[in-house]
């Protein structure tokens, strides 16, 4: 960052104009991490903006101090963008007068001022989100059309209503995708021909708008493009490529992309494997929230992956006795970590692999004390929601009679159907409109 060059900017609103449309400035890289969900960039970048916050009264100054503090209340607000409720405070008292200024200036408003007025929220927050977009600022209408999106797919698909607002949505990505070559807009126009969702369904021009937004890092395209090459859909099956394309999410710090680039090293899949390092990436994961890496790094840590096997080294009286000590130690806790992340998962997440994970733990008593009708019931919980392979448990279960039920050979198989069923087989869908599970 040149900061002569920013030093050098006065307080017109033209230099506003001019610092905010910079490609590579800055508060234009925060704001678009912010939406695409690169981490890392985000971070970066809001350390760059903390340390303009602390210049002296220049456009970039103002417009740091800013954007800091209407982001500094989110959850997923990076660390350098979290500030204390005072400096917060002093940083709107310092600032918002001159982004409402440039917001409501009657001849030409400026639309990065209203989207930033948008982010610090209250009661005219959409109106703001709806006016920066009509002025064509990209994030405005990613956020908008996100939105918009978002509340659609909670109506029934062939209502009017619902098309109507998909279309809108589309309109907005569009505009950013089209008209500003912007990678977020790119990456929504793809998800929404992918989808069919205001937009012909067509995966060819799909391929064309990711593809085009993971040529400027977007990450969540990146991620995309690489379950559709490891799937073969729209493009011939390509395991290599698909974990370069996860490989290069992940690295952009995106929880889904090292998630996925995690498997692809656990499974040896389109690259050498390497368990110790998508342990790591799976952990880091977990950390951000994402519960299929949080069930996922708690399955390593039950299962012992990644970790070097214990070997005594020809240790023998005190300090053979120490180090299967030491051993039992790192065993159970890392037992008790892993039922921990999973019972978090089952009970405040609704998460049905990390039940179905739990119930296993029981029903074998380690890292929590053996407990059958524990089992059963997560078994059973996950099961109600259709999760597939704690049907095939219980199914189990069933046959073997524990947990307090009574061997029933007959509810067993009913399981198992179920399971398949649910697993796409018509067949077992038609013996199942004819059959119930016996009380």
């Amino acid at each position: 960052m040149n900061y002569r060059k920013i030093l050098a900017l006065c307080l017109s609103a033209s230099a506003f104009a001019a610092c905010a449309q910079g490609v590579k400035d800055d508060l234009t890289t925060f704001l678009n991490a912010r939406i695409s969900g690169s981490v890392r960039v985000y971070e970066s970048s809001a350390r760059a903006l903390a340390e303009i916050a602390t210049m002296s009264n220049t456009t970039q100054s103002v417009l740091a101090r800013f954007v800091l503090a209407a982001v500094s209340t989110e959850p997923d607000a990076p660390k350098s963008a979290r500030l204390s409720p005072e400096t917060r405070a002093l940083y709107l008292a310092q600032t918002r007068n001159r982004i409402l200024a440039l917001a409501q200036k009657e001849d030409s408003p400026n639309p990065l001022a209203m989207y930033l007025l948008y982010l610090e929220g209250g009661k005219f927050a959409r109106s703001n989100l709806e006016r920066a977009a009509k002025g064509d600022n990209v994030q405005a209408l990613n956020e908008l059309g996100s939105m918009l999106l978002a509340e659609s797919l909670k109506w029934k698909p062939t209502e009017e209503r619902t098309q109507k607002r998909q279309r809108d949505c589309f309109g907005y990505f569009s505009r950013a995708a089209v008209n500003k070559n912007d990678p977020n807009g790119l990456y929504n126009a793809g998800v929404c021909h992918l989808n069919g969702w205001g937009a012909k369904k067509d995966i060819a021009v799909a391929l064309d708008y990711l593809q085009k937004a993971a040529e400027q890092d977007q990450p969540r395209a990146l991620e995309l493009l690489g379950e559709l090459y490891r799937d073969g859909k729209g493009v011939d099956r390509d395991l290599v490529m698909s974990t370069k394309y996860f490989s290069r999410s992940s690295g952009l710090g995106l929880p889904k992309g090292m998630f996925e680039y995690a498997n692809a090293l656990l499974a040896g899949s389109g690259i050498e494997k390497n368990e110790r390092r998508a342990v790591s990436l799976l952990k880091s994961a977990a950390e951000s929230g994402l519960v299929d890496a949080m069930d996922g790094y708690a399955k390593c840590l039950y299962d012992a992956v990644g970790v070097k096997p214990f070997t005594t080294n020809g240790l023998s009286g005190v300090a053979l006795a120490k180090a299967l000590d030491q051993n039992a130690a790192a065993v159970s806790n890392r037992l008790h970590t892993a039922v921990s992340i999973w019972y978090h998962c089952a009970t405040k997440r609704k998460f049905r692999p990390s039940m179905d994970n739990l119930a296993t733990a029981f029903l074998e008593g380690k890292g929590v004390p053996r407990n059958e009708r524990a089992a059963v019931g997560w078994y059973t919980e996950a099961a109600k929601n259709d999760y597939v392979p704690a049907m095939r448990h219980l199914a189990d279960c069933h046959d073997m009679g524990v947990g307090g039920l009574k061997a029933n050979h007959y509810n067993a198989n009913w399981w198992r159907t179920k399971a398949n069923a649910v697993a796409g087989d018509r067949n077992a869908w038609v013996w199942l409109s004819s059959h119930e599970l016996q009380q």
